[in-house]
């Protein structure tokens, strides 16, 4: 046994309640899934602290909790443009001052499970530093997921080295952010503690559009696998509508 987990994001199945998502994920043969807040998911209808008793009463873990936040830019104060100062709503951490839930401009949704953010493109080493500081006062590991407008993987891997904070790899946003060679991942990989898997394809205009999981997507999961990474869960994050059956997919692919 490994110790690393596999399973469904919430944004897969976004209509489904935190039980329904939690049943999606074991019938599939998953075992941890990771939650989105912020955005309408049916699993935080009741609220994201009764959501997450109802995942973890079904027997499945939950890896990490996502927020809208974006971390490593100093205060910008009160020029902040509209929708930036909740979690949620678009919120990005350490620009607008202090939250309910966290420290050094985070507002963390959770504590006692990772949090998972995302990072402005140039942000500050000693901003992001003092942000993972302080959710780790509050018990929480700060996670940083590669996303599109984010830095790339080769930044994420510098900025990684000097501030501890840890990172959720997301495969499409490995490809918008400029994507990484066998190089890059090598060097990213120690701080990877996550990966979000889908199929993807890029269109005539340019736009990324979701498709069915392959197994050639998983080429970069080997590679950072290969190198050592610390991952502890693999979740299928998908809007294409095959999650279900990408996470079996996964599972077969695990268990070579």
């Amino acid at each position: 046994m490994n110790g690393r987990r596999l399973g469904l994001s919430s944004g897969s199945l976004p209509d489904a309640g935190a039980a329904e998502l939690a049943a999606a994920t074991a019938r599939a043969g998953g075992g941890t899934v990771d939650l989105r807040t912020g955005k309408g998911h049916a699993w935080e209808r009741d609220g994201v602290a009764r959501g997450i008793r109802q995942v973890t009463a079904a027997g499945v873990e939950v890896a990490f909790v996502g927020c809208g936040a974006r971390a490593g830019r100093t205060e910008i104060g009160r020029g902040a443009r509209a929708g930036e100062t909740e979690v949620g709503r678009g919120a990005r951490a350490g620009e607008t001052g202090v939250g309910r839930g966290g420290g050094a401009g985070l507002e963390l949704p959770v504590t006692g499970h990772p949090v998972k953010v995302f990072c402005v493109p140039e942000p500050d080493p000693a901003t992001l530093a003092g942000q993972v500081r302080a959710a780790a006062d509050q018990g929480v590991a700060l996670w940083v997921e590669t996303h599109q407008g984010g830095p790339s993987c080769r930044r994420l891997a510098q900025l990684a080295e000097v501030t501890g904070i840890g990172v959720v790899v997301d495969l499409l946003g490995v490809a918008a952010t400029g994507g990484a060679d066998a190089a890059t991942l090598a060097r990213l990989a120690p701080h990877v503690r996550a990966v979000q898997v889908k199929g993807f394809r890029r269109d005539a205009g340019g736009a990324y559009r979701h498709r069915a999981l392959r197994a050639a997507d998983l080429e970069p999961v080997e590679a950072l696998l290969s190198s050592g990474a610390p991952i502890r869960a693999i979740t299928v994050e998908s809007r294409a509508g095959t999650a279900v059956d990408d996470l079996r997919m996964l599972a077969k692919w695990e268990a070579r």
